[in-house]
C-alpha cells in the first residue's frame, strides 16, 4: 500500500538570539576514527584528547556511541550560536511547532530603548529536534537541534507569512517520508526526503474506521467495490479528504470482506468470473474453489466459505435469477457434464 497527502502549510518567521547544533561533514575524522592515523605520535595523541573532550572517544580510547555514528556516517554534531531569522510552522495539525530553515544575521547594536520595545520571548514552544530544509546553493542538512530552552527564546516576529507544500509519502504501514516545496527567503526549498517520525499504524486508525490492526487491511462491503481488479485483486486506491490532514491518495490499500456474507458474495462472484472463461468439469471445479477459497483475503472467514459443491452452485445458477442462465458461467459449469456420455450413463445405471 502507498499513500500520499498533499497540503500546504503556512509558515512564520521571526528574528532572534538562538543556540543550534547541526550536523558538519568531517571526513578527516572519519577517517581518524576508522584507523588512518597520522605519522606524527604527537599529533595522534592530541587529536585522540581532543575527540574526547567532544565526546567521540570514550576515556580508554574506545569510540562511544556518538563516535560509533561519526565513524559510520562522517557527520559530527557542531554547535553554533548567534542572532538567526527563523522560519517554522505553528501548531499546524501535522509538524506541529517546529522550525524548518534558519539563516544566520550579522548582530546588530540599535540603542537600548529600540531593544526593549521590540524584543520579547517569542510566544512559540519550539521542539528540540527541528528540520532543516536546504535551499538552492545551501550545504545539505536535514535535522537540527535546538538547544535555546523554550522559555529563553527572545527575538521579533516577522509580521508577513508565506506557503510551502508538503507531501507525505507513506510506504506500507512501515515507514513515511516527507518532501517539501516553495521557496524560503527567496530561494527554492530542495526536494530532498525527510523521514517522517509519526506512527502510521496508529495514525490509520482514524483515517479508516473499518481498519483491521492485525491483518493490516481494510474491511468493506462488496457492494463498495466498482472494478473487476479490485475484486480479484483485493485491492483499492481511494481518494480521501481528512480535515486534520489534507487530501490523501491511497493506492493498492488490501481488502477483505467486512463479515461471512460479504465474503460469501465475494467469493461467488469469482467463481462466476472464473466460469465466465472456459469450461468446468468436476476435477476442474474442485481445484477452482480450492483455489479461491484459499485466497489471502479470505483467510479470516475461511470457514465461511467451506460448504459449497458443484451441485450445490449449480442448483444456485438455475434458482437465483435468470440472468445467470443465459451466461457463460452457467453454461460452462453445466455443459462439462453435458457433454460427457460416460457420466451421464454411469448417472443412468446407479439410478
Amino acid at each position: 500500500m502507498k499513500a500520499k497527502i498533499k497540503r500546504i502549510l503556512k509558515i512564520l518567521s521571526a528574528e532572534g538570539y538562538f543556540i543550534f547544533e547541526k550536523e558538519k561533514e568531517r571526513k578527516d575524522i572519519q577517517d581518524f576514527l576508522n584507523g588512518k592515523e597520522f605519522d606524527d605520535d604527537l599529533i595522534n595523541k592530541r587529536v585522540k584528547e581532543y575527540l574526547k573532550t567532544i565526546g567521540l572517544l570514550k576515556i580508554n580510547g574506545e569510540p562511544s556511541i556518538k563516535g560509533l555514528k561519526v565513524k559510520e556516517t562522517g557527520r559530527l554534531p557542531v554547535r553554533e550560536e548567534g542572532k538567526y531569522k527563523i522560519w517554522f510552522t505553528n501548531k499546524d495539525t501535522l509538524l506541529k511547532t517546529k522550525i524548518l530553515h534558519f539563516k544566520r544575521l550579522a548582530p546588530e547594536r540599535p540603542p537600548f530603548e529600540k531593544i526593549r520595545q521590540h524584543i520579547a520571548p517569542l510566544p512559540f514552544r519550539f521542539p528540540t529536534e527541528n528540520y532543516y530544509l536546504s535551499v538552492a546553493q545551501d550545504i545539505h542538512i536535514q535535522e537540527i537541534t535546538l538547544k535555546t530552552k523554550p522559555d529563553e527564546c527572545y527575538g521579533t516576529i516577522d509580521e508577513r507569512e508565506s506557503q510551502l507544500t508538503l507531501e507525505w509519502y507513506w510506504q506500507d504501514l512501515e515507514s513515511s517520508y516527507y518532501v517539501f516545496s516553495g521557496t524560503i527567503d527567496g530561494k527554492a526549498v530542495m526536494k530532498n526526503r525527510i523521514d517522517s517520525p509519526i506512527d502510521l499504524k496508529k495514525d490509520i486508525l482514524t483515517i479508516f474506521s473499518d481498519w483491521d490492526s492485525e491483518l493490516e487491511k481494510l474491511k468493506i462491503t462488496f457492494n463498495d467495490l466498482t472494478q473487476n481488479d479490485e475484486k480479484l485483486q483485493f485491492r483499492k486506491s481511494i481518494r480521501k479528504e481528512i480535515p486534520t490532514i489534507g487530501e490523501v491518495e491511497f493506492t493498492d490499500i488490501p481488502l477483505i470482506p467486512i463479515d461471512e456474507d460479504n465474503a460469501v458474495h465475494w467469493r461467488n462472484w469469482l467463481l462466476l468470473y472464473y466460469l465466465d472463461e472456459k469450461f468446468y468439469n468436476q476435477h476442474d471445479w474442485d481445484i477452482l474453489l480450492n483455489e479461491v477459497n484459499n485466497k489471502d483475503g479470505f483467510m479470516n472467514q475461511k470457514e465461511a466459505l467451506q460448504e459449497l459443491t458443484a451441485d450445490t452452485f449449480k442448483q444456485m445458477l438455475l434458482t437465483e435469477n435468470n440472468k445467470h442462465k443465459k451466461s457463460k458461467a452457467f453454461w460452462h459449469l453445466f455443459a462439462a457434464d453435458d457433454l460427457n456420455p460416460d457420466i451421464n450413463s454411469v448417472t443412468k445405471q446407479k439410478s
